[in-house]
């Protein structure tokens, strides 16, 4: 299969087939620029990549976040782990706390 620009392939393990479809590939490359860019997603796949981004420890003890989508853009190179959580405070509110290199987020 040849891709053109703006489409992902997929494999299927299970039966070896390999499938395109359109996506926005901002989502995907954002991170060469040093942002990240979230749609749709997982509030538990948000909290791995701000892991990741901002080299710290995310323990969510927050149960209902772990039911909710979200949708924005964070440019890591311009704002905080601290900045980067209010966004998400903004939209639905949570407590966390920070010790030494580990968020955790509050019930």
């Amino acid at each position: 299969m040849v891709l053109e620009p703006g489409f992902m392939g997929s494999l299927n393990k299970t039966d070896g087939s390999i499938s395109a479809k359109k996506v926005n590939t901002a989502i995907y490359t954002s991170w060469l620029t040093g942002s990240l860019i979230f749609r749709d997603a997982p509030f538990k796949n948000i909290l791995l990549k701000l892991e990741r981004r901002y080299n710290v420890a995310i323990e969510n003890r927050n149960q209902e976040l772990d039911r909710l989508t979200f949708n924005t853009h964070i440019d890591v190179n311009e704002e905080s782990i601290e900045q980067a959580l209010k966004l998400f405070r903004d939209i639905h509110p949570f407590d966390y706390e920070i010790i030494d290199r580990k968020i955790i987020i509050k019930p």
